[in-house]
């Protein structure tokens, strides 16, 4: 299922006890490869379920209400859907009897894979979460002209209304694919369709996506979801020509783009300054005499997401190029060619592995997953794997069916997310 699919019907496909536990067992489903815990006599192999994934939050309905001691989050208005532990068994998201969901929907029309995101209101915790990262940062900006003071004021006085809105202007300009992995529980033929087939491993960070892209003569600087500040990238190098301290950057850029501070955290331009973004992707342009250039990557460090990689300092690390429309250059290729021998400076996600995809099934690759650890010993977020391409050394392969925008996915370790589930 892809990542923006959040809710959908389901077929019981087993059961298994959970040791000293009478009253609930776990569920697993034919169209995916999660385990969840269910009341015991709720389903019945074959039954049809609405299954819901975790990271998610539901509405405040009267169907949900029976959530509200466990999983009622203020900051989020709603009901957490994390994952739990019991019997050692780790259980991810929540899945629904028809019946109990009838009001809202006709359970005779459900379908298997029916997607009822929309009709279940069902929202991303990581959407959630960068809207209320703007907010916050948009409470620390001073804006200088009439238009802009007006828009805070509002923004201010209707908060939730203003993260919607930033979120519905800017989702015309996206120019590019959304960067996410798919998750390896949705692909559970995954085993046997890349058995033997070479691929990347690079260790998933933990912070928050944000890509830089020049297109059609703009510069563009985007978080996951969001394209926080788009500008002509010749004006932009004449600002960057002058090699201005921050504050005064940060002045002549508001000029050229109102949503420089509103919808942007302070950091992401902070490291764009610092690192010098425009001017380095504006010499790899040139210097690949490519007319469109993309680099998506992740920023982790003090500030994003509790910095539990326990960085010093922000640090972006890029794991996609894409150029003129060729997409999926491999790891090998952004780290060796585009950036080392162009002398280019950016940094590559690290590459934990480079081989045969030898794992049986989801036991294997998990215990992979579950050891990985952060440089200071901490508990690592997961593994993307990405499968090269067979007949060039350059290319990832072209996504497959169930996979978002190209031959990847990610395997989270249950560590981590039990961890830091709240």
């Amino acid at each position: 299922m892809s990542r923006t699919t959040l809710a959908y019907v389901v077929t019981l496909d087993g059961f298994t006890a959970i040791p000293g536990k009478d009253n609930i067992v776990i569920a697993t489903f034919k169209e995916n490869g999660y385990e969840v815990i269910v009341q015991k006599n709720d389903f019945k192999s074959g039954d049809l379920a609405v299954y819901v994934e975790y990271d998610t939050v539901l509405p405040q309905w009267p169907q949900f209400e029976f959530l509200r001691k466990r999983c009622y989050k203020e900051k989020y208005g709603g009901f957490l859907i994390s994952a739990m532990k019991m019997g050692g068994v780790v259980s991810y998201g929540i899945a629904f009897a028809l019946e109990q969901l009838k009001e809202v929907m006709d359970p005779s029309k459900m379908k298997p894979g029916m997607d009822l995101t929309e009709t279940l209101k069902v929202a991303s915790r990581d959407v959630l979460d960068e809207n209320l990262q703007t907010l916050a940062a948009l409470k620390q900006t001073k804006p200088r002209s009439f238009v802009k003071k007006l828009g805070y004021k509002l923004a201010h006085r209707f908060p939730r209304i203003a993260a919607v809105l930033m979120h519905k202007r800017k989702a015309y300009e996206y120019p590019i694919p959304k960067t996410d992995e798919t998750r390896i529980e949705n692909l559970p033929g995954v085993y046997e369709n890349w058995k033997g087939a070479t691929v990347d491993g690079t260790l998933k960070m933990d912070g928050s996506s944000v890509s830089i892209s020049i297109a059609n003569g703009d510069f563009y600087l985007m978080s996951r979801n969001n394209v926080l500040f788009k500008a002509p990238l010749k004006k932009l190098m004449k600002i960057e020509a002058k090699n201005l301290p921050l504050d005064k950057w940060l002045k002549k850029i508001d000029k050229l783009s109102w949503s420089a501070h509103f919808s942007a955290m302070p950091n992401v331009l902070m490291v764009c300054h610092r690192d010098k973004w425009i001017e380095n992707i504006s010499k790899m342009a040139q210097r690949m005499s490519a007319k469109s250039l993309t680099l998506q990557g992740e920023l982790c460090g003090p500030g994003i997401q509790k910095n539990r990689m326990h960085l010093k300092e922000l640090k972006w690390s890029v794991f996609n190029l894409t150029s003129d429309g060729r997409n999926y250059y491999n790891w090998s290729y952004i780290n060796d060619r585009a950036f080392q021998f162009l002398n280019i400076h950016f940094v590559t996600v690290p590459r934990i592995y480079h081989g045969e995809f030898k794992w049986k099934d989801k036991a294997e690759i998990k215990a992979f997953a579950n050891a990985l650890k952060y440089e200071d010993g901490s508990l690592a977020e997961g593994v993307v794997f990405r499968k090269c391409d067979p007949f060039s050394n350059n290319y990832y392969c072209q996504p497959e069916k169930g996979m978002s925008n190209m031959a990847s996915l990610k395997v989270i370790s249950d560590e981590y997310v039990l961890k830091h589930k709240d």
